[in-house]
């Protein structure tokens, strides 16, 4: 019998199996807006110019290391629907508390059928870590600012995000390019 509710499908996650997204490295990610409408800007002449709310999505993002100081950001760009970035994890950041600097979230492990909370290498959910934590809170931040300062504005991200483990010198260097020459595309 239908009941009328609208039941959200479970979809599979678009994390690695097996992956410790805790672990030090080099990640590319894309972020993309709910039905991607395009709330950031335009691209005009092959340059990408930020509107309001593209400029704040830019302010938050440049202080993700001020609430992860084990982060490092490299290249990224903001376009009109999405945002595409490198986020560099360093040496050890996966051992301490996570959350969104303001108030850090300590991480639970199951050692022998006992829940521990504490410093944690491996995330409880091996397909979740510092990577999802750190874009979970920039989606936060974001939604909330732009709400704040546009109370007319029905935005919103899709509900998940790409990710690309970067494993050598030349696919960084490759996507580093993409990112660049994003808005020329």
């Amino acid at each position: 019998m239908y009941s009328g509710k609208k039941v959200r499908q479970q979809r599979k996650s678009p994390r690695l199996n097996d992956f410790n997204y805790t672990m030090p490295g080099y990640y590319f990610v894309t972020i993309c807006t709910k039905n991607k409408i395009s709330y950031f800007g335009d691209v005009y002449d092959y340059k990408m110019l930020l509107n309001n709310i593209g400029r704040i999505v830019q302010k938050i993002w440049q202080s993700i290391p001020d609430h992860y100081p084990d982060v490092m950001l490299d290249e990224f760009v903001i376009m009109p629907n999405h945002i595409h970035g490198i986020i560099i994890i360093k040496e050890n950041a996966g051992y301490k508390n996570v959350g969104t600097g303001h108030r850090p979230v300590q991480l639970q492990r199951d050692i022998g059928g006992k829940k521990r909370t504490g410093r944690c290498p491996v995330p409880t959910d091996k397909n979740y870590g510092l990577l999802s934590k750190i874009i979970n809170a920039f989606k936060s931040m974001v939604s909330r600012e732009i709400k704040r300062k546009n109370t007319n504005c029905n935005f919103a991200w899709q509900r998940f995000f790409h990710d690309h483990v970067i494993r050598s010198e030349k696919g960084l260097q490759q996507i580093r390019s993409y990112i660049n020459n994003n808005p020329m595309k």
